[in-house]
């Protein structure tokens, strides 16, 4: 059970602050709802309704700055296998976007990052969905990096750049 001003995940709206739990009538009937303010969108309000576990699960605890760096070493070894499929590639990267698991979202901007590199080579471009999922994973991992280690979601990217650095010359 998360709490007012908890900060969590949400799905792929990225990092919210529960700045309340309110009762509302539906239809006759009264449903307890978080209500999540996200970060970085001060426009943006989500309502969850605490009984629905669908929903509730998409609210995640965010990492720890030591689990941020952990897993920042690991990225090396976050292999996601870039799919030919265009269908299957991209029910298969949404659903890891979906699913929220920063392991595999990392792995997922790290096959979309060399594959765009690889067709820039060529004069070429991802195709327009591929790039959608790179920026929602993206915002997600930028939301949530900066959240913790208190910078800017554009400071993230040099942070990874650096750690990995430091850890290549380990």
């Amino acid at each position: 059970m998360f709490g007012i001003n908890d900060t969590v995940q949400y799905g792929t709206t990225g990092v919210c602050r529960i700045t309340d739990m309110v009762s509302k009538n539906f239809d006759g009937k009264l449903i307890r709802y978080y209500v999540l303010k996200p970060i970085h969108q001060t426009n943006e309000v989500v309502y969850v309704p605490v009984k629905n576990e669908r929903l509730v699960a998409k609210m995640k605890k965010l990492l720890s700055a030591e689990e941020i760096e952990a897993l920042v070493r690991d990225i090396p070894r976050c292999q996601i296998d870039w799919i030919e499929d265009d269908s299957a590639r991209q029910t298969a990267y949404q659903a890891i976007v979906s699913n929220g698991e920063r392991r595999e979202l990392l792995g997922l901007i790290r096959v979309l990052y060399l594959r765009q590199r690889a067709l820039k080579e060529r004069h070429r471009h991802l195709r327009t969905a591929d790039e959608q999922l790179l920026k929602t994973a993206e915002k997600l991992i930028n939301d949530e990096f900066s959240a913790v280690l208190h910078i800017s979601p554009e400071e993230v990217v040099p942070f990874i750049t650096k750690r990995l650095g430091e850890t290549a010359s380990e």
